[in-house]
């Protein structure tokens, strides 16, 4: 788990892998990869938007495909995710 967030790093600056690829290795990093794909969105790669709604279908803080404004949903929803990131950079 506590590869995780350089992983997220290296999946959406990877210029060899597809939009579908990245969003399929991103999903399989699951939940705690929230915080960490948020951070890339929000910094304006939101092509990772998809893999945010996956990944939040069903929870409190549910993306949804209607989002209009991609950027403006994250900056207001990052944080419901915090104690999801900490807990992640805490592990070793």
């Amino acid at each position: 788990m506590a590869s995780i967030p350089a992983t997220v790093d290296a999946i959406s600056s990877s210029s060899k892998l597809s939009p579908n690829e990245k969003e399929q290795l991103l999903l399989e990093l699951g939940t705690p990869a929230i915080p960490f794909i948020l951070e890339k969105v929000e910094s304006g790669n939101e092509e990772l938007f998809p893999t945010v709604i996956e990944l939040t279908k069903g929870s409190k803080v549910e993306a949804k495909e209607s989002v209009e404004n991609i950027k403006e949903w994250v900056t207001n929803n990052k944080n419901a995710f915090n104690d999801l990131k900490k807990h992640v950079q805490e592990q070793k």
